[in-house]
C-alpha cells in the first residue's frame, strides 16, 4: 500500500503529491484509493463536506484529522491513539 497527498494548489509539485483536488474523484479511481484524510486549514469545513459528496465511492473511508488533536473523525467511527471506536 502506498500513500500520497492530493494538493489544493495546482502548482504544487512537492514529493508525495499525487494530484490536485480538482481531480480528486479521478485520482481515487485511478490509484484505487481506499482512504482519504482531510485536514482543515486551507480547506474550509464546507469545502471538505463538499468533497465528501463529490467522492462518494463504495468502500472508501473518508476522515477528518483535526490539527493539534490526537484523533480522526470518520463516517461511523472515531479513531483515537491507534484505537477505533464505533
Amino acid at each position: 500500500m502506498s500513500a500520497g497527498r492530493i494538493s489544493i494548489d495546482s502548482e504544487d509539485k512537492e514529493e508525495g503529491v499525487i494530484g490536485n483536488i480538482a481531480d480528486i474523484k479521478d485520482i481515487i479511481k485511478e490509484k484505487k484509493v481506499r482512504e482519504v484524510i482531510f485536514t482543515p486549514g486551507k480547506l474550509t469545513y464546507s469545502e471538505i463536506i463538499d468533497c465528501f459528496s463529490i467522492i462518494s465511492v463504495k468502500n472508501l473511508s473518508l476522515k477528518i484529522a483535526y490539527p493539534g488533536e490526537k484523533y480522526l473523525l470518520g463516517s461511523g467511527s472515531v479513531i483515537t491513539h491507534g484505537k477505533q471506536s464505533f
